[in-house]
């Protein structure tokens, strides 16, 4: 676009620069036969000039004609013999006025005393005047007329393509309609590393019709040309949701996860895909996003997202299998603060080369913006095979527009799972135009998984713990509604019951310090993920030192 208007105002200068260019060239002559007494000529042109033709008619008589004419090549040296008549051509502004001109007598005397051969003249006295082309005024006027219209069309012209660019560029941002045949959209900032470790080279998508990250890739890491979908064989059902359904699905010899949409729920499907698709969404803490496709069934289509699989499953159900010790306690916890921590922070990044198995994948500068999750819960967080934590599921995240200080409005900032709700979520008192009350809303949410993670930890003062169970189970149902929910949490103002054996464990002690200042009633008081991540780092740090004692 800026090369069209760059172009656009280069023409314009030179149209301009020529039209100054015919101005300077242009003179007036005086006419005996124009309206408005002169006509004009345009020096840069040699045929045209302006001319006096002195005459002698059949008695004798002289009569003289002033004009301007475009054949001054034939005009001004002419060698006829008849009617003695002779021209001068000038090329002057007025030149051919009375006053610059010589004597009509001696003119004509010159032109009796020649001889025939010698005279200056034309076939008939009149053969000049049909000859020459005599323009007025009105000419230049015609001509500038012109130039204006040129102008006209040529700004319309540019002012359409502009237009149309930015038309294209739009449908470009947009999204795609579900039963199209979408093209893969693989995240292309940083390459994806399957069980076996083998990492897939970044793909450039076919550009005619695709919507997803990254571009400029040399033709030969180009994907195949049948959509991810075909090319992956699903496994298994591994879980179930709002949205639809999670399947283990087989890619190039790698697991992978497929978290698969109905076609009536394409607007979940995009909006996950879009925050996935955030520039510089990359860090080992949050579920790792391969592509986004669909499948087409015959009578619906399938909306696809496909992200790394990770087979230990969610939090819920590793706690509520297995029980933890005080380390994995303390990986658990600060692997998840850590993901909520990039998640809630503005990154400007910058462009560099990454090595991967040998390979240089570019890495391209960009802007995440800062993003809270809305939606922190056990079950949206899943166990990596190296006892790490990573978050998924941000089909409900909002982003914050830091240099405006606007948050993109979401249709309900009264979402997320009614259990995990913080109180001013609850009682609607939430400022949903404030980034930073998403922010603390997620870590009242965060405060309960610590819970959750805390109660399932055993040691030497605690060899044994009761059996898993979720937040404010002693309190309300299994699906409680928000009414009841925010009795509990708003107007009793209980929280979940911290065993008394925390109290015999230096790191449990400290944990459930922790896990208060983040349930905080007051949004205010809760302290920020950052500060939770480096309590946790210290933590760790300690409990390193220990064990090398």
């Amino acid at each position: 676009m800026l090369t069209l208007f760059v172009l656009y105002i280069l023409w314009i200068s030179a149209l301009s620069q020529e039209d100054n260019t015919r101005k300077d060239s242009m003179r007036i002559c005086q006419c005996d036969t124009c309206q408005t007494g002169t006509c004009v000529i345009d020096i840069l042109n040699n045929n045209t000039r302006c001319f006096v033709k002195f005459s002698l008619d059949d008695d004798n008589k002289q009569y003289t004609y002033r004009s301007c004419t475009n054949q001054a090549i034939l005009a001004c040296n002419s060698q006829m013999t008849d009617r003695p008549f002779k021209v001068q051509c000038c090329s002057e502004n007025y030149c051919n006025s009375d006053d610059k001109i010589p004597d009509d007598h001696v003119i004509l005397s010159e032109m009796q005393s020649k001889s025939i051969d010698d005279k200056i003249t034309f076939e008939t006295a009149d053969d000049f005047d049909n000859k020459g082309t005599y323009l007025d005024n009105n000419s230049s006027t015609a001509e500038d007329e012109l130039g204006l219209i040129y102008i006209l069309v040529g700004s319309v012209t540019v002012l359409f393509a502009i237009s149309l660019l930015l038309v294209l560029v739009y449908k470009r941002c947009n999204y795609p309609q579900p039963h199209k045949d979408y093209t893969l959209t693989p995240h292309t900032d940083y390459p994806f590393t399957g069980v076996k470790g083998a990492p897939f080279p970044p793909q450039q998508p076919d550009l005619s019709s695709s919507f997803g990250s990254g571009s400029g890739y040399n033709s030969e890491r180009r994907m195949n040309q049948r959509t991810i979908a075909r090319q992956i064989t699903l496994i298994e059902t591994i879980g179930k949701g709002r949205f639809g359904e999670v399947h283990r699905g087989s890619f190039r010899g790698d697991n992978v996860a497929v978290k698969i949409f109905a076609s009536h729920d394409e607007k979940s499907w995009s909006r996950e895909m879009d925050i996935y698709r955030t520039a510089l969404m990359r860090n080992e803490n949050i579920l790792g996003f391969i592509a986004a496709d669909n499948k087409d069934r015959g009578n619906w289509t399938e909306l696809w997202l496909i992200t790394e699989y990770h087979e230990l499953g969610s939090l819920y159900d590793f706690l509520s299998q297995n029980t933890l010790n005080n380390y994995d306690m303390l990986i658990f916890a600060l692997s998840i603060a850590n993901g909520l921590t990039f998640l809630h922070s503005e990154i400007r990044g910058t462009s560099g080369t990454l090595n991967a198995n040998g390979n240089n994948y570019h890495c391209t500068s960009g802007y995440k913006p800062a993003i809270a999750h809305r939606d922190v819960k056990s079950k949206n967080i899943l166990v990596k095979s190296n006892m790490e934590c990573c978050i998924n599921d941000l089909g409900l995240a909002v982003r914050h527009d830091s240099k405006n200080d606007e948050v993109e409005r979401p249709p309900d900032h009264r979402v997320g799972t009614k259990r995990y709700m913080a109180p001013e979520v609850l009682d609607d008192t939430l400022n949903p135009r404030s980034f930073d009350s998403y922010r603390k809303a997620d870590i009242y949410s965060f405060g309960l998984v610590l819970w959750e993670i805390a109660s399932r930890t055993v040691n030497a003062s605690a060899p044994i713990v009761d059996e898993y169970r979720q937040p404010y189970h002693e309190y309300v149902a299994p699906d409680p509604s928000v009414e009841e929910m925010r009795k509990v949490v708003v107007v009793d103002r209980c929280r979940p019951a911290i065993s008394r054996h925390w109290n015999n464990d230096g790191y449990l002690r400290l944990m459930e310090k922790l896990v208060q200042e983040c349930w905080y009633h007051d949004p205010g008081a809760r302290l920020a993920a950052l500060r939770v991540k480096k309590s946790l780092v210290a933590f760790r740090d300690s409990l390193n030192n220990e064990v090398k004692v």
